[in-house]
């Protein structure tokens, strides 16, 4: 196998060699390699200098022919000349050109240099290595730019670091700051819901009592001034959870249908008081169930419907519901809530979706309203897939129109429940309701027995586990989270170790509605939720649901 190298056809080592004398005193040649700005040499195989160019004269502050013959022992310290030495047998040994760096005082003038050596073996014609030739350039500048490169680049890292522990820092901040926040909101939301569930749930009960005419006014006001500040309380956690990416939505079987109908239901009264119209269409192509959630499908087309009538003083509103061509197994289902109101100016459609804006200013003072609805809307379409779109003219009105993509459900349904169709709630055994605050056990107690239930009151978790351990066993229990001496977490956990009522069904109560909440009731082993302030179609419905 040929050896890397350099190869001539005569030895160098023969100075009688004619050819090598006439190369040797070869004036061109030498000329050439004098104008290389690189150090060059040669040397014999032993080390014993055979030329050199006038670059490397400086190195060593000689002329060439008090070179020539001798060693870098002649000239340079033991052991930087060991160094020379080791490094051109090592080029010998690998039979190839060997490159490494070397810091260089020359002579001449005493200054230093990093310099490139590049040693390249010389092969004769038997490939026996005769001498070895030596390249030499100047790197100073290069090397001085690298290592400048490498403080800039050490000093950025060590910027990167600084500024990465400041952002971990920073991040560890807003986490808690947000984490404190959430509590807040959800404390502030218990607090502000458990009040707001008493008045809403004694006007309905004041509301089936006989009443004058006075009366009943006064109840329906009160009704309506309580259901706009829970929805006030609703969209100002909507959209705190939403900012704080803590919404999560459902994926289950619903019929939308129902609810466009359920939307239609509770707004039309509203629409029909104004002398506004209020016109519905359902697609029949629409599958009966889609998978989804419906509660925030709810909230979306109600949300629509009940800006539609705030803002709409003359003509009316139209809800549709209609569906586009089946792809994929995905359905899209396009809803567009259409009025005659106030219409919007461009610049008025630029922040409809911004958070805490309207219209304009005097939007708010007309008709009241957070700002937050829209924004909640289009927040929880996008968590959807799906789009929010809005066409309208001032003084003309508008059109919102969501699109959003829902998976078809296997299930069949053949009927339409109305949903304020109230079940009945008879029942062998009674329910057992797990609550502190004596105002919100009366609430719930009047409830379920109007619908023909039984409630056995309890008024801490403690006391229910003791009445469960003694034998006591109800038809399902509702359990409040927040009471003093043992809370429904606990109470809740303990329960599931009683072997004779662990598979009763246990839902929750709680004003803080929060998605953490939930999670953390269902492991707990509760088996629903029911938000605070209640309602009473909702509340009946789940309970009825457990009952069976």
């Amino acid at each position: 196998m040929p050896v890397k190298g350099i190869h001539v056809e005569r030895d160098f080592m023969n100075t009688e060699d004619t050819d090598w004398l006439l190369w040797k005193d070869n004036m061109i040649m030498q000329h050439i390699i004098d104008a290389i700005p690189d150090l060059v040499w040669l040397k014999s195989i032993d080390g014993v200098y055979m030329s050199c160019n006038k670059r490397f004269e400086q190195f060593f502050g000689a002329k060439k022919d008090e070179i020539v013959g001798k060693t870098d022992y002649d000239f340079v310290e033991k052991d930087l000349a060991d160094f020379f030495r080791h490094n051109d047998m090592m080029a010998v040994e690998l039979g190839r050109p060997r490159t490494n760096e070397e810091t260089l005082k020359f002579n001449v003038d005493g200054h230093t240099e990093i310099v490139e050596t590049i040693k390249t073996p010389i092969y004769n014609d038997q490939q026996s290595p005769i001498a070895i030739l030596g390249i030499a350039r100047d790197i100073t500048m290069r090397k001085t730019a690298e290592n400048a490169l490498k403080e800039m680049n050490s000093l950025l890292e060590e910027k990167v670091e600084e500024r990465t522990e400041d952002l971990k820092q920073a991040k560890e901040l807003a986490e808690q700051a947000n984490e404190a926040k959430t509590s807040f909101i959800a404390h502030m939301s218990h607090e502000i819901r458990t009040p707001i569930n008493a008045i809403i749930g004694m006007n309905y009960l004041m509301g089936l009592t006989e009443l004058n005419k006075t009366q009943k006014d006064y109840t329906d006001k009160i009704g309506a001034s309580s259901e706009q500040l829970r929805g006030i309380v609703s969209d100002i956690l909507d959209f705190s959870k939403i900012e704080a990416r803590q919404t999560e939505l459902e994926l289950i079987d619903f019929n939308i249908k129902k609810i466009i109908n359920n939307v239609i239901s509770l707004h039309q009264e509203h629409a029909f008081e104004k002398g506004l119209s209020f016109k519905g269409f359902i697609d029949k192509k629409i599958p009966d169930y889609l998978i989804g959630d419906p509660l925030r499908v709810g909230q979306i087309i109600g949300n629509l419907v009940s800006n539609a009538i705030k803002f709409t003083n003359e003509g009316g509103v139209e809800l549709t519901a209609t569906m586009k061509q089946e792809v994929d197994g995905r359905n899209e289902v396009i809803i567009s809530v259409k009025d005659t109101g106030i219409g919007l100016t461009q610049c008025h459609k630029d922040k409809i979706f911004n958070a805490f804006q309207q219209a304009d200013s005097s939007i708010s003072r007309l008709y009241g309203g957070t700002g937050l609805g829209l924004v909640i809307c289009k927040e929880l379409v996008k968590m959807m897939g799906g789009t929010i779109l809005v066409e309208s003219e001032y003084q003309v009105g508008s059109e919102f129109k969501v699109i959003i993509p829902f998976s078809k459900s296997p299930k069949v349904d053949q009927t339409i429940e109305d949903y304020y169709e109230l079940p009945r709630l008879d029942c062998h055994q009674p329910i057992m309701v797990v609550e502190d605050n004596e105002l919100n056990q009366q609430l719930i107690k009047e409830i379920i027995e109007e619908r023909g239930g039984k409630v056995l009151l309890v008024n801490n978790g403690e006391a229910a586990v003791q009445m469960l351990q003694d034998g006591c066993i109800p038809g399902m229990i509702l359990m409040d989270v927040h009471m003093p001496v043992m809370d429904g977490v606990e109470a809740t956990s303990r329960i599931r170790a009683i072997e004779i009522v662990d598979s009763i069904p246990i839902v929750g109560l709680s004003a803080d509605a929060t998605v953490d909440t939930k999670r953390r009731l269902i492991e707990a082993g509760m088996d629903d939720y029911i938000a605070k302030p209640i309602q009473v179609e909702g509340m009946i419905k789940t309970i009825k649901h457990w009952l069976k």
